[in-house]
C-alpha cells in the first residue's frame, strides 16, 4: 500500500473513532420505549455515554437494562421504569415523576440526585463513593419505593461508599408496606440542611458495620438496628423523631442543642453514658434514668428529690420458677458482665434474682415518698422472653401487691427496661426508713412464653438499679402559737412551726421567714432553734430566721416594751408572700395584748418559760408564777396574793369535762398549802378579759415577787392558762402548752367474722384465732398516768389516731411483719398509712374500735399502741402498754405452683424416656401404671402474701405447718373424666407405688434459705387402676387435689375469686363427682388407657430360631386396637411349662423392642432333638397384661412341608 492510501486510512479511522466517542444529549420528543430511537431527538437509542434529558409531557418507558450518564426528569415528565434497571454513572435530576417497580441505580463516584419530582414505587440505588442528596432538592417517595445507601442494584453493598443528604426526603410509605430506607455502607451523614421527613416510614442499619451521623432533622417511625456495632450519632442541634420502638446499636445523643423525641408507643433508647442533651416526647415515662443537659421532660418540682441506688448484693431466690441464676453478684454493677439464666425452655420460669443492700441514706428524714422506679438491663439469646415477675422486697418480704413486669419482648441486646415510675408506689405505703433498712430490694424474674419452642433461651441480667422519688413538699404556711396577753417587761415567746397544705413538715426544712409586727416596734430572739436569726434594725418589728436544714419548728422571744394590741405577720423572706394566709384558725394565735406588768410563769430563777409541756394525769414540775408591775419592778414580794385562774382549750377547741388541778406551794416551795380545781376549759378563742370561769388560787410570793405552784390535767390537748388581779386589773396569759396521754391499752380483741375472742395462744400447740391476713378487731383507750381515758384524744382540730405496732412471739427465729389492713380498699380504717399501718375508728371518751386489722402470717404475735404519726400535737411520741399475745394466727390457704401431671414415670420422667432421655413419652398413662402429679403448695394468707413461718419443726411450739403432704391420703386427690363424665376418684391409689416425696426435709421449709417463703414441692406417685372389665378410653382425665390442714386451710386454685376457709369452695376450679359445685383445684388433664399385651402363638422348626409377633393394645370402647403411638413400653417375659424334649437350656428367649406398639419375640433354636413346645408369660409390666400364656413349638409340623411356620392368636 503506498503512502498516500495510508495516511486516507488513518484519517478515516480518526474520523470514526471521533464519531464514536463523543457523547450525545438525548431529548425525549414523544411518547415512547427507551430503546426506539423514534423516541429521541438524538435519533439513536441512549449509549451509556450520552446525557438523558426527559422533556414533558411525555412518557418514556423502560423495556430492558439501561445504562446512561447522566438524567434529567422534567416537571410534567415521566419515566416508567417497566419494572427495568437504568443504571446512571453521572448526577439524577428528577423535578417530575419516575414509577413503576424498577431500579435508578446511582453509581457515579461523586454523583449528584437533585430535584424535586416523585419516585412512585420505584427504588433507588445510591452506591457511588461520595453520592450527595443536593441542598434544596426535595425527594418524594410514595408507593412502595426504597431508598438504599452503599448499595447497587445487583444486591452488591459498596461500603466505602458515603451518602451525604444535604436535601429534605419525603416519604408516605408506611412501616407495613416496606422498609423504606435501608442503610448498607459504612457510613451516611445526614448534614445541616439535611432534613428526612418519613414519620410513617421505617429505616434499617443493614450492615454491621454501618453507621449513622446525623446533623441535620430526621422523622421516622422506626430504626432497627443490624447489630449492636452499629451506630447513630446525633450532631450539634440536630433532631431525631421517632413513633415506634427503635434500636439504632449505640446511640450518642450529647452534643449541644441535638434533641431526640420519642412519640408513644416509642420509647427511649439507652444512650451512650446514658446522656442526652435534649429529650421529648410522649413516649418518655418519668423518671427515665438519663442524665439531661438540656430540655428535660422530667424536671424534678422544686422542693423534691430522687435518689438513685445500686445493690451490694444479688443472690438467685426460689420461691418462684425452676432455673436458677449463675454469677447473681454480677447484676450490681452496669459493665456488660452478666448473670444468667440458662436452658430457659417453652413455658420456663426462672427464680427470683433478689438484689438488696441498696444506699438510700440521702432520702430526706421524713420525705413523703412519691414514686419508686426500678430498672433492669437485660437481654436475651433469642425470642420469646419476657418479664414474669417485678417485686419490692420490703423489710426482707416480697411486696406482692404489685407485680411491675412490663410485656417488652427483650432483644439480644442490651435494653433498661424501667419498672414502675415516679409517681407509683407498687400498690404500697413507703417510708424513707424503708428504703434505708439493708433488707430492701427488688426481685426479679424473666419467663420463656413461647408454647412450642424447644429452643433454650439464656437469658443475661447486666444490671439492676433502684430509683427514689420524694414529693414536692414546700411551705404553705406557718403555725403561731403565742399567748394572748404579754407584758412590756418580759419576752414573750412565740412558736413559728412551717407547714405543708396537709400540715405535715415541708421536706427539708421551713426555709427562711420574714417576721413583723404590726405596730412596728419590738426585738426579736432566739429562745429554742438551731437556725440563725437576723433582728435588724432595733425596735423595728422586724427580723429574719433561717431554719436550720431539715428545721420546721422553732420558739422566738418578742420583746415588746410598749403597751397595746399587736398582731405578728409571717411572709416568705423570698416573695415576701404572707404564710398566714392559708393558716386555719385552730393554728393562729398571732395576736397579743401587750400591758405594764402582769404575770409570767417562770423557773425559780425568774427566767420565763419557753416549755411547759406535761404528762396527763401527771403532775408538773414546780413553776413560779412571777408578779411584775407596770414600771417593771417585782409587784409582790412576801406575801400571799389571791389571783384568778382559768384554762383555755386551744386543741381540740372545746374540752371535755376533766380540769386542771392547781396545787399552790409555801413561799420555798417545799409544801403544798392549797389544791383548786380549776373549771372546765373555755373554748378557743375565749377573750380572758370577759370570761366569768375564774378560780381563785391563794399563792405565796416570795421576796422575788415569785409564787410556786404545779399543774396536774388529767386530759389531753394543747391549753393556756389565764391569770388575773383584779385590783391591780392585771391580766396575763402563759404559753400554750401541751398536755399529753399517758399511754394507751388495747382491749377487746376478737375475730371479726364471729366475735370470737383471742384466746392468746403461746406457740403453735395454742388454739387458733383467725387466719393470716383475716380480719380481727382490737379496742383501744387512751389513758393518763393513773390509768384514766383522756376524752379529749381524737378530737383534736387534725385528730389523733392510734397505730399498731406488733412483736413476735413464736415462732422462735421467724418472721415479723406489720399489721395491715385485711382490707385496704376501705377507706375509714386506712386513711392514714395505707396498707401499712391501718388505724382506727373515731375516737369517743377516748376509747376507739378499729375492725380491719390483719396480721398476713401465722404464729403468735404482742402488739404495741403508738400515735398514729408519731408525734402528739409537736411534742412526740408516745408508746402504749404492750398487750398479752395475740394469736394463733393459723393459715389463710395453699397457692399452687408448678403443676404438673408426668405420664408412666416407671419408665419416664419429664417427658423423656428414662433409658435414653431423648425419646419424648406419650401423653397418657395406662391404668395400673404409675403417673406422677407435682406441684408446690405456697402458703399465704387472704390476699396472698406468702408465709415464712409455715415449716414443719421437731418442736411442736415451732410446729406451724399444720399439713403432711407426705401422706398420700392427705393430699385428697380426685380424677374425673370430663367427656362423659365419668368419675375416676375412686380408682385412684397409691398402693404399689413409690412414697410420696417432698424436696426438701422437712416438706413445708424455706429453700431459698433465711428471708424466702417457706413451701413444699411434692411429688406425687399414683395410678388409675385396672378394673375387671375393661373400659374407657378416657382421654381427658383431669386430675385435681383438696388437701386441708388441720385449721381448714384449703388449696387455692387460679379462679380469681376470694378464696378463705370459711368459704372453701370458692377456692376450687374442678367439679370431681355428681354433687354441684367444685371441690378440687386442678392440677392437669392427661389420658388414660386400659391396656394389655397379646402374643400369637408359633410353630417352626427346631433347627431354627423361632419368632412370635407380640403387640401392646388398648381398650377403645369397643375393642382392642394397637396402641400405635407406643414405642417405649418394654415387656418382661418368661419361659414354662416346658414339654417332651424341650428344656431351658436348649432355647432362650430374646425380649422384644417394641414399635409402633408392636414387636417380635425370638426364641433361639433348639437344635437337633429338641423338639416341643415352652409357654411364655409375661413377668413385667403389670399394666400390660397378657389374656393368658403364649405357646411356642419346635419340631415337625403335619402338613404340607411347603408351611415351615404355622401361627395361631392367644386368647
Amino acid at each position: 500500500m503506498n503512502h498516500l492510501n495510508k495516511r486516507v486510512l488513518w484519517i478515516l479511522a480518526g474520523l470514526m473513532l471521533s464519531v464514536v466517542v463523543q457523547a450525545a444529549t438525548c431529548t425525549s420528543r414523544t411518547n415512547g420505549r427507551w430503546g426506539s430511537s423514534a423516541t429521541w431527538s438524538c435519533g439513536k437509542v441512549p449509549a451509556s455515554t450520552d446525557t438523558v434529558v426527559l422533556a414533558s409531557p411525555f412518557t418514556v418507558t423502560l423495556d430492558a437494562f439501561y445504562t446512561t450518564s447522566s438524567l434529567a426528569v422534567n416537571a410534567g415528565a415521566i419515566l416508567t421504569d417497566g419494572g427495568q434497571t437504568l443504571t446512571l454513572t453521572g448526577a439524577l435530576t428528577n423535578n417530575g415523576m419516575i414509577s413503576g417497580s424498577g431500579n435508578m441505580d446511582v453509581t457515579g463516584a461523586a454523583a449528584v440526585i437533585s430535584g424535586s419530582g416523585a419516585y412512585s414505587g420505584s427504588r433507588l440505588y445510591i452506591s457511588g463513593t461520595a453520592p450527595q442528596i443536593a441542598a434544596g432538592s426535595i425527594l418524594n417517595f410514595s408507593g412502595s419505593s426504597r431508598l438504599y445507601a452503599g448499595r447497587n442494584a445487583a444486591g452488591n453493598t459498596i461500603a466505602g461508599s458515603v451518602l451525604t443528604i444535604n436535601g429534605t426526603i419525603n416519604s408516605t410509605i408506611a412501616t407495613a408496606t416496606t422498609t423504606f430506607l435501608r442503610f448498607y455502607a459504612d457510613s451516611t451523614v445526614i448534614g445541616a440542611a439535611g432534613v428526612i421527613n418519613a414519620s410513617v416510614s421505617a429505616a434499617s442499619f443493614n450492615a454491621s458495620t454501618t453507621k449513622i451521623t446525623n446533623n441535620g432533622s430526621v422523622s421516622l417511625a422506626s430504626i432497627k438496628q443490624k447489630s449492636v456495632t452499629n451506630a447513630w450519632t446525633q450532631g450539634v442541634n440536630s433532631s431525631l423523631t421517632v413513633t415506634a420502638t427503635s434500636t439504632v446499636g449505640v446511640l450518642s445523643a450529647s452534643a449541644s442543642g441535638n434533641t431526640v423525641t420519642y412519640t408513644s408507643p416509642a420509647v427511649p433508647i439507652s444512650p451512650l453514658n446514658k446522656t442526652y442533651y435534649n429529650l421529648a416526647g410522649t413516649g418518655v415515662a418519668c423518671p427515665h434514668g438519663f442524665t439531661v443537659t438540656g430540655s428535660n421532660p422530667c424536671v424534678t418540682k422544686a422542693g423534691a428529690g430522687f435518689v438513685v441506688s445500686s445493690p451490694t448484693s444479688c443472690t438467685s431466690m426460689t420461691g418462684v420458677g425452676t432455673m436458677a441464676w449463675t454469677n447473681p453478684g454480677n447484676a450490681q454493677a452496669a459493665d456488660t458482665v452478666y448473670s444468667i439464666a440458662g436452658n430457659v425452655i417453652r413455658n420456663t420460669t426462672t427464680n427470683y434474682l433478689k438484689c438488696t443492700g441498696f444506699n438510700f441514706a440521702a432520702i430526706p428524714a421524713g420525705a413523703a415518698i412519691s414514686g419508686i422506679t426500678v430498672y433492669v438491663t437485660r437481654k436475651t439469646s433469642g425470642g420469646s422472653i419476657r418479664d414474669a415477675f417485678v417485686y419490692l422486697v420490703k423489710a426482707g418480704t416480697l411486696s406482692t401487691a404489685l407485680n411491675g413486669a412490663t410485656t417488652t419482648n427483650y432483644t439480644t441486646s442490651d435494653v433498661a427496661e424501667m419498672h414502675g415510675g415516679m409517681t407509683s408506689l407498687w400498690g404500697a405505703a413507703w417510708k424513707d426508713t424503708d428504703f434505708k433498712l439493708s433488707t430492701f430490694g427488688v426481685a426479679f424474674s424473666a419467663k420463656n412464653t413461647s408454647t412450642t419452642s424447644t429452643t433454650n433461651r439464656t437469658v443475661s441480667v447486666d444490671f439492676i438499679q433502684v430509683r427514689v422519688d420524694y414529693a414536692a413538699t414546700s411551705v404553705d404556711h406557718v403555725a403561731i402559737s403565742a399567748a394572748n396577753i404579754g407584758s412590756t417587761c418580759t419576752l414573750s415567746n412565740v412558736t413559728i412551726t412551717a407547714h405543708t397544705a396537709a400540715h405535715g413538715a415541708p421536706t427539708g426544712g421551713g426555709g427562711a421567714v420574714k417576721l413583723s409586727t404590726s405596730s412596728g416596734k419590738g426585738d426579736w430572739s432566739i429562745v429554742s432553734g438551731t437556725g440563725s436569726l437576723s433582728n435588724g434594725t432595733g425596735n423595728d418589728g422586724q427580723a429574719t430566721y433561717t431554719y436550720a436544714a431539715g428545721e420546721t419548728s422553732a420558739t422566738l422571744g418578742l420583746m415588746h416594751t410598749s403597751a397595746g394590741s399587736v398582731t405578728l405577720g409571717v411572709s416568705d423572706n423570698a416573695t415576701g408572700a404572707s404564710l398566714t394566709a392559708n393558716t386555719p384558725a385552730a393554728e393562729l394565735s398571732n395576736a397579743i395584748l401587750f400591758a405594764g406588768g402582769g404575770f409570767a410563769i417562770t423557773n425559780a430563777a425568774g427566767v420565763a418559760l419557753s416549755n411547759m409541756d406535761q404528762v396527763s394525769g401527771t403532775t408538773s414540775p414546780v413553776y413560779y408564777l412571777k408578779a411584775t408591775s407596770a414600771s417593771c419592778g417585782n409587784a409582790f414580794n412576801n406575801v400571799t396574793k389571791s389571783v384568778d385562774i382559768a384554762f383555755e382549750c386551744l386543741d381540740p377547741a372545746s374540752c371535755q369535762s376533766p380540769a386542771v388541778t392547781v396545787n399552790a406551794y409555801n413561799a420555798a416551795g417545799t409544801a403544798v398549802t392549797s389544791s383548786t380545781v380549776l373549771s372546765t376549759g373555755l373554748p378557743n378563742g375565749s377573750d380572758p378579759a370577759t370570761v366569768n370561769t375564774y378560780k381563785a388560787v391563794s399563792l405565796n410570793f416570795n421576796a422575788n415577787s415569785l409564787a410556786p405552784f404545779t399543774l396536774n390535767y388529767p386530759d389531753v390537748g394543747r391549753i393556756t392558762l389565764y391569770l388575773r388581779y383584779t385590783p391591780s386589773s392585771i391580766i396575763s396569759e402563759s404559753i400554750p402548752f401541751v398536755v399529753k396521754p399517758a399511754g394507751f391499752v388495747l382491749s377487746n380483741i376478737k375475730r371479726v367474722r364471729d366475735n370470737f375472742a383471742n384466746p392468746g395462744a403461746a406457740d403453735a400447740t395454742g388454739a387458733g384465732f383467725v387466719k393470716s391476713g383475716e380480719a380481727f378487731s382490737v379496742t383501744v383507750t387512751a389513758v393518763n398516768s393513773q390509768g384514766a381515758a383522756t376524752p379529749n384524744y381524737g378530737h383534736e382540730v387534725t385528730p389523733e389516731h392510734v397505730k399498731l405496732s406488733n412483736a413476735l412471739v413464736s415462732p422462735a427465729g421467724g418472721r415479723n411483719i406489720a399489721i395491715t389492713c385485711a382490707d385496704p380498699a376501705s377507706s375509714t380504717a386506712c386513711n392514714m398509712t395505707g396498707v401499712e399501718f391501718p388505724t382506727f375508728g373515731a375516737f369517743t371518751g377516748g376509747v376507739a374500735v378499729g375492725n380491719n386489722f390483719a396480721w398476713d402470717e401465722v404464729g403468735v404475735i404482742t402488739m404495741t399502741p403508738h400515735v398514729g404519726d408519731s408525734d402528739y400535737l409537736g411534742v412526740g411520741e408516745v408508746v402504749g402498754t404492750t398487750s398479752g399475745n395475740i394469736g394463733r394466727f393459723t393459715l389463710a390457704k395453699f397457692a399452687l405452683q408448678n403443676p404438673l401431671l408426668d405420664n408412666r414415670t416407671d419408665i419416664c420422667n419429664a417427658g423423656l424416656l428414662i433409658s435414653d432421655e431423648v425419646t419424648p413419652c406419650p401423653a397418657y398413662t395406662y391404668m395400673g401404671e404409675q403417673i406422677d402429679a407435682s406441684f408446690i403448695l405456697v402458703p399465704v394468707s387472704m390476699d396472698g402474701v406468702p408465709s415464712q413461718n409455715y415449716q414443719n419443726s421437731s418442736t411442736a411450739a415451732n410446729n406451724y405447718a399444720k399439713l403432711d403432704p407426705s401422706v398420700f391420703a392427705n393430699l385428697n386427690l380426685a380424677a374425673i373424666d370430663s367427656t362423659t363424665p365419668s368419675y375416676l376418684t375412686s380408682r385412684i391409689s397409691n398402693a404399689g407405688m413409690p412414697v410420696v416425696t417432698c424436696a426438701t426435709s422437712p416438706c413445708f421449709s424455706q429453700p431459698g434459705g433465711a428471708g424466702s417463703q417457706a413451701q413444699a414441692e411434692i411429688t406425687v406417685p399414683f395410678t388409675i387402676s385396672r378394673g375387671v372389665s375393661p373400659d374407657g378410653v378416657y382421654n381427658a382425665v383431669d386430675i385435681g387435689i383438696a388437701p386441708l390442714d388441720s385449721d381448714g386451710a384449703a388449696v387455692e386454685s387460679d379462679i380469681g375469686t376470694v378464696c378463705n376457709n370459711p368459704d372453701v369452695a370458692a377456692c376450687y376450679d374442678l367439679d370431681t363427682d355428681a354433687v354441684a359445685g367444685s371441690d378440687h383445684a386442678l392440677l392437669g388433664t392427661t389420658a388414660f388407657r386400659y391396656g394389655r399385651s397379646r402374643i400369637v402363638n408359633a410353630y417352626g422348626s427346631e433347627l431354627l430360631a423361632l419368632a412370635l409377633p407380640v403387640t401392646i393394645e388398648y381398650w377403645d370402647g369397643t375393642a382392642y386396637v394397637t396402641s400405635a403411638d407406643d414405642s417405649i413400653s418394654a415387656l418382661t417375659l418368661a419361659l414354662s411349662n416346658y414339654q417332651l424334649n424341650l428344656n431351658a437350656a436348649k432355647t432362650t428367649l430374646i425380649n422384644p423392642v417394641i414399635s409402633n406398639g408392636q414387636g417380635v419375640i425370638r426364641l433361639s433354636a433348639p437344635g437337633m432333638g429338641g423338639n416341643g413346645s415352652v409357654d411364655i408369660d409375661l413377668a413385667s409390666p403389670a399394666y400390660l397384661p397378657l389374656p393368658g400364656s403364649a405357646r411356642a413349638t419346635f419340631g415337625v409340623y403335619g402338613g404340607n412341608p411347603v408351611f415351615i411356620y404355622r401361627g395361631r392368636r392367644g386368647r
